[in-house]
């Protein structure tokens, strides 16, 4: 059964989500949307193709290692499908995604030696994604980010390295590094994603991007900033929502920044 959600964009130009009334869990505000622009490394360089387009044909170390070209556009879609996408992502469904997760939960614990406290941290995991799918900057959201630079060497942010720090939260906990592992690497081939953002937030460990340009046009459109479209390698990919990471009405994937 689908339950319908609401997006909408808050005083500071960020989007959220609301929810719904039968969400089994308390509601939440969470901000949903990739809205970071990407950091330019000085490695690499700019061309114009035939379409008009600027593209970042990159270096040996161009965007985190594993990014091979770069363009930023303005939004381009028509007011009918901005509203179409609009409605499209109103629409998720909730149960799916927490079966996904809870499925990938349970293939994890299957491969490890048996554990006293396999329920907790069965839990733990659950909660953690879960989370980390509603607002990246919740406590498990930031333990998450945390664990990707443990298990990865990703680099956090500034906002999110004084969030941990409030919470007194200084090593990644060990069970999130090594689910964050078994996690990565299912991508046998690169992907194009696509980023829409405001341009007003540093970049962080895990980002959320999205394989459908669509999605990424129709945020960047209500916060007036572009649509970034970057193609990574495998490597520098820790999942997609059918593997229990991200949200699937917004065709989620979750990539490291190294």
């Amino acid at each position: 059964m689908k339950r319908k959600t609401k997006f909408y964009t808050d005083s500071q130009g960020r989007v959220r989500y609301m929810g719904s009334s039968k969400q089994k869990r308390s509601t939440v505000h969470i901000e949903t949307a990739p809205m970071t622009a990407p950091r330019r490394k000085k490695s690499g360089s700019f061309i114009t193709n035939e379409e008009g387009r600027v593209i970042f044909i990159g270096g040996p170390n161009a965007g985190g290692g594993g990014v091979s070209n770069y363009s930023s556009e303005p939004p381009s879609m028509s007011e009918e499908e901005f509203d179409r996408i609009a409605e499209s992502m109103y629409e998720r469904d909730e149960e799916e995604d927490m079966a996904v997760i809870s499925a990938s939960v349970d293939d994890f614990m299957n491969q490890r030696d048996v554990s006293y406290y396999e329920d907790e941290e069965k839990e733990f995991l659950n909660d953690m994604l879960y989370q980390w799918a509603q607002d990246s900057n919740s406590h498990y959201g930031l333990v998450a980010q945390l664990a990707a630079k443990g298990a990865f060497g990703a680099s956090l942010s500034e906002y999110t390295s004084g969030k941990l720090d409030a919470l007194g939260i200084k090593e990644p906990y060990e069970l999130a590094v090594e689910y964050l592992k078994y996690a990565h690497n299912r991508q046998n081939r690169p992907m194009t994603l696509y980023r829409g953002h405001t341009g007003q937030q540093s970049r962080n460990a895990l980002e959320s991007w999205t394989s459908d340009r669509d999605i990424a046009e129709y945020f960047a459109k209500i916060n007036g900033g572009n649509v970034e479209t970057r193609t990574f390698v495998p490597n520098d990919i820790l999942g997609t929502y059918r593997d229990g990471i991200g949200i699937s009405s917004l065709s989620e994937v979750v990539v490291i920044n190294r």
